[in-house]
């Protein structure tokens, strides 16, 4: 073991590691698993080969317990039974981050009860036109046991606004400190984050601009105990080809003229809720650009929506 304990202490990679893991038994896992303490989990991902035994009702190679990082998001076909055999699999219960794709429409609260150690939820939908999850699948995550989950993503996903509600009446998301909810921050969506406390504990916010009216910014602006804690806003913008929903805000189209004002006069009105807040970003996708508005400037441009278009990024000027 001193042999593979040094390749551990010299390897670059993980996949460089997995020929030699994969050949320990249960009690050689557990005697090298401390030697293992200075790979950050995000590395130490679970290869689908080693969970691919778990699908036919087979054990997989004790390694997998020494992963600390499972991706999902290419296992669209997976059947909810599949599913339900891998993720409460005791192999694992060690499992820090977790990736879905399309398959998270087949999740539900039992299935995430065994993943104690879990601290970052991602679902990313992945097939165009569609959505990932649902407010019924949000609403069954957000009944789970989540109680150590310090960051969730929800990429391009489509809500309506129950399942959000659900999310921020949630007594199992205390340690929550990222959310990022990539829907139409519609004002039905708004108003969900603003009927609970149970995301207080939030400091890093994160929402779409598509849909993002006055009327949402002002039900977003009475989610008093999410806000009070908020130390940043980011509103991110994509221009996908590929969602119903998804809104041009380019100022070279008029349409998307329109909706980077629209934005603008939302934010303004957002912004004197933001007590706490340091900074706003706006993330334009398409040109990788990004603009920070700092505290100090809130005050000022909330009373000046269009200067506020001016610290835009340049596309949506």
């Amino acid at each position: 073991m001193n042999d593979l304990q040094e390749r551990i202490r010299t390897a670059n990679t993980w996949w460089e590691l997995e020929p030699r893991l994969v050949e320990l038994d249960a009690a050689q896992c557990r005697e090298i698993e401390p030697a293992l303490a200075r790979w950050p989990d995000e590395s130490r991902a679970a290869p689908s080969e080693w969970m691919a035994p778990i699908f036919a009702g087979k054990d997989p190679p004790p390694a997998l317990s020494l992963c600390r990082s499972v991706s999902l998001i290419d296992n669209s076909h997976l059947e909810d039974e599949e599913l339900a055999r891998l993720l409460t699999h005791p192999a694992l219960a060690g499992i820090t981050r977790l990736k879905l794709g399309m398959c998270a429409r087949r999740l539900r609260a039992p299935l995430l009860h065994g993943l104690t150690a879990l601290r970052e939820l991602t679902i990313v939908t992945v097939d165009p036109y569609s959505s990932a999850l649902g407010d019924d699948e949000l609403a069954e995550l957000a009944a789970a046991p989540l109680h150590r989950v310090e960051r969730l993503s929800l990429d391009m996903v489509e809500l309506r606004g129950p399942g959000v509600a659900a999310l921020a009446q949630s007594t199992t998301l205390s340690a929550l400190r990222e959310l990022e909810l990539y829907t139409p921050a519609t004002a039905a969506v708004c108003e969900g984050l603003a009927s609970g406390a149970g995301l207080r504990a939030v400091q890093r916010l994160a929402l779409c601009a598509d849909g993002f009216t006055p009327a949402a910014a002002s039900a977003l602006a009475a989610a008093e105990p999410l806000l009070a804690g908020l130390r940043a806003l980011e509103i991110r913008v994509t221009e996908s080809s590929g969602f119903d929903w998804a809104e041009p805000f380019s100022a070279i189209a008029s349409e998307g003229s329109r909706h980077a004002k629209r934005l603008a006069t939302a934010l303004a009105r957002l912004l004197p809720a933001l007590r706490d807040c340091e900074s706003v970003s706006i993330e334009y996708i398409p040109d990788k650009e990004v603009s920070r508005i700092g505290r100090e400037d809130f005050a000022a441009l909330a009373a000046a929506p269009k200067r506020l278009r001016e610290a835009f990024p340049s596309a949506m000027r």
